[in-house]
């Protein structure tokens, strides 16, 4: 009946659109009213099919008029009523001409209407999917006429949607951003109906509480406005609420007004004409059951109190075989479930064996590798070191160079990947101790200057003086990741600017908050590969790979050392422009701070570090592993008095056996060489040696072995390993093996003598 007086109040708006015509085209419309006022007549007694004669006729009287406005609204009538009597093809071919008409009108508006009225005899089909589209069509167009209501329409039934088909939690969500502008309109139907739509969501995932209160506002507004087909579902759903939340009375009340609405509506819809014959007879037939006897109406009670005696029975016994039915069901599915979970343990057993199996044998393939890799580059490194150091000519010492840039490019690979693995795997810790930020970032830009030097470009660095002087914080990998940005930013900026800044954020009394940024007005990074670069071996382009070299997994590790200390690398970039790199970093603040310590300018550090005619105080090899070399001491040791040292050199491979040896004969110590343990046990038994420098992996008895002997005889003696392993697991093992220290192979000199120093000293054996 709604549906049907909806149809009308459109028609009738149809015709408050004015017409400049004829006089005969003025008798057309007065007979298209006069259609009109017929169908409200008829549809008042429920007269569908005759009211359907009266739109069909009103629309080639529209026709006549070859008004395109007046045809269109025509045309959805004729729709609505097609889909009142579910034939929905033609009210498809209606629609779809009013829609037609709309677009040709560039009625953007009542094109509006018409898609939204398209999509709800799609609704009506269960044809979701296109109903969406054209809810979609409508919504937009009236986002852009600035139409909220009808946007609000739009959004009620995309939540009636997302309700059949299932999703509750959408369903709310939208009709929720309608809900406002739907209680604003004249017509109360479309608030009280979505209202009952929240509700029933509510209902649906079992929020019983909102679910009443919504749908009650609803059943009110139907009820004072006498919307009965609302009133009597919102009855109904009221009733069912009740019953989940235990308040049967409240239940049964709203389940009897359902039903009395119900049974109202079911007598109204029944197209019949009674004449006073009939209902004559109906007020006799009333009569006759009033006046039934009150012995009738006893029997009547019994009868009934028996029926529900019965029905009782029957209910408590299908109730305790469905229990028993359930009980079994239970224990079936259960059963079930137990072998399916020990199926998929026995599953994720296994699956987890072989992932550690691979991680094991990933580690002893990175181990094994590196190992081989690091035996002949110790060579390459070392025999390059000696040749620079024998006065080679200019043409010489080119080559000499370059040859010991290779090496070192090749040693820094093989520790990048050494350390993304040992980051991947959560193996890598934080180490930390004190120390002064801006003294280590001081450093870190002292490393990188002479690249910059050469690149021409300027390094600017502005430090914030309210930090204060020493933090709590992991000061090697901070400064491997500045090493990384830095030297980036270096590499892809010339002639150009950097800056190097460290903002205080926020400080407590136990922490402090910087943010630090490397930005640079360099090539620039676009936006589709801003995200790709901090993946493995990624450079943004091969064009860039070709140009600037490098592995691309700089940025990567930068990133995973990040996630270790806590925080996470953000990136702003334009091609052209630059790049600004940035993280904020929580530190700890010691409790006793120590005294400013001397710290060289910015400025006196890039005089000292300006290339010139014959010298280069840090070549690019040496920036390149410079997260490796920079240390707490400010003091690099490039060579060593050893004179009168005796040293032990524990080797199997010749040609390292003739650089070790070299080396350490060069700067003054007489050497004795072993090529394997034992031959190291006995010699050592034999005559007395202030170092031992021994390796590890040998034939016969190893390093570590060949060490525990010695110990059993000589605690005091200095024995160092210089060894090719991955260091990584095993340092303390080393250690805990009666170890002194350890060099790994291939090392830089001033590591070397700067750790056989060190051993002497902790040996009361001080060099002079």
């Amino acid at each position: 009946m709604k549906h049907l007086y909806t149809l009308i109040l459109l028609l009738l708006l149809t015709f408050s659109h004015s017409f400049s015509q004829t006089k005969k085209l003025l008798t057309n419309e007065e007979t298209i009213k006069i259609k009109i006022n017929t169908l409200v007549n008829r549809s008042k007694n429920q007269s569908v099919q005759e009211a359907q004669n009266n739109l069909q006729e009103a629309l080639y009287l529209s026709k006549g008029l070859n008004d395109s406005f007046l045809i269109a609204n025509t045309s959805v009538a004729v729709a609505k009523l097609y889909s009142i009597q579910k034939d929905y093809a033609a009210a498809e071919v209606n629609m779809l001409r009013a829609i037609q008409e709309y677009r040709d009108l560039k009625n953007k508006e009542y094109l509006g209407i018409a898609y939204r009225e398209y999509a709800q005899l799609f609704i009506l089909q269960g044809k979701y999917s296109r109903a969406k589209d054209y809810l979609d069509l409508a919504e937009s167009i009236f986002e852009e006429e600035q139409l909220p209501l009808n946007k609000a329409y739009v959004l009620k039934e995309k939540g009636r949607i997302a309700y059949e088909e299932g999703d509750y939690i959408t369903a709310i969500e939208v009709i929720n951003l309608a809900i406002e502008d739907l209680s604003d309109s004249p017509d109360k139907y479309p608030y009280a109906h979505a209202l009952y739509l929240i509700g029933k969501s509510h209902f649906a995932n079992f929020n019983y509480e909102f679910a009443e209160k919504n749908v009650q506002r609803s059943f009110e507004i139907s009820k004072r406005y006498k919307y009965k087909n609302l009133q009597a579902d919102t009855a109904l759903l009221l009733s069912q609420v009740s019953s989940q939340l235990n308040d049967d009375k409240k239940a049964v009340r709203y389940l009897t007004i359902s039903n009395e609405i119900n049974k109202e509506l079911s007598l109204n819809s029944k197209n019949i004409s009674l004449d006073e014959e009939a209902l004559r007879k109906l007020e006799e037939k009333d009569e006759v059951i009033t006046n039934l006897s009150e012995v009738n109406l006893q029997q009547e009670k019994d009868i009934k109190l028996n029926t529900l005696i019965t029905l009782l029975s029957i209910a408590f016994i299908t109730i305790l075989s469905l229990l028993t039915l359930s009980l079994y069901k239970n224990n079936k599915i259960r059963d079930k479930a137990n072998v399916l979970l020990l199926k998929q343990r026995d599953e994720l057993k296994e699956a987890k064996e072989k992932a550690e199996k691979a991680t094991r044998a990933k580690a002893q393939f990175l181990s094994t590798i590196t190992h081989e890799l690091r035996t002949p580059l110790y060579a390459v490194t070392g025999l390059t070191n000696l040749l620079l150091g024998e006065n080679p000519t200019k043409e010489q010492k080119q080559h000499l160079n370059s040859l010991k840039f290779s090496g070192d490019y090749l040693l820094s690979l093989i520790n990048n990947i050494l350390d993304l693995n040992k980051l991947e795997a959560n193996k890598a810790g934080l180490r930390v101790d004190k120390f002064n930020l801006k003294k280590r970032i001081l450093e870190v830009i002292t490393a990188l200057n002479y690249s910059a030097n050469k690149s021409n470009v300027n390094v600017d660095f502005e430090f914030d003086d309210q930090i204060p002087n020493l933090l709590n914080g992991d000061s090697i990998k901070l400064s491997q990741v500045l090493i990384n940005l830095i030297g980036n930013a270096i590499k892809f900026t010339k002639n150009g600017d950097i800056w190097v800044r460290v903002i205080k954020n926020s400080e407590t009394s136990k922490t402090t908050n910087l943010r630090i940024e490397i930005e640079d007005n360099g090539l620039g990074i676009s936006k589709e590969q801003q995200e790709l670069i901090f993946e493995n071996f990624s450079q943004g382009s091969l064009d860039i790979n070709r140009e600037f070299g490098g592995t691309g997994l700089g940025l990567s590790i930068t990133k995973q050392i990040l996630k270790l200390m806590g925080s996470s690398i953000k990136l702003e970039s334009e091609i052209g422009k630059g790049s600004k790199f940035y993280f904020d970093i929580v530190f700890e603040i010691p409790e006793i701070q120590e005294g400013t310590p001397e710290i060289i300018p910015l400025e006196d550090i890039k005089k000292l570090t300006m290339p010139s005619d014959g010298q280069e105080n840090l070549k690019d090899s040496e920036a390149i592993s410079a997260s490796k070399t920079i240390e707490d001491s400010p003091t690099k040791i490039e060579s060593l008095k050893l004179d009168n040292r005796h040293i032990l050199v524990v080797e199997d491979n010749k040609i390292n056996q003739m650089i070790t040896r070299k080396i350490l004969e060069k700067n003054g110590a007489t050497c004795v060489v072993a090529d394997n343990g034992e031959k190291a046990v006995a010699v050592c038994n034999e005559l007395e040696f202030d170092l031992v420098l021994m390796d590890i992996h040998m034939p016969g008895i190893g390093g570590i072995e060949a060490t525990k002997q010695i110990r059993e005889f000589n605690s005091t003696l200095p024995i160092i390993a210089l060894t090719a392993v991955t260091l990584e697991d095993d340092g303390k093992a080393f250690y805990d093996n009666g170890f002194s220290a350890i060099i790994p192979k291939p090392f830089k000199q001033e590591e070397f003598f700067e750790t056989i120093k060190l051993a002497l000293n902790a040996a009361d054996k001080p060099l002079t």
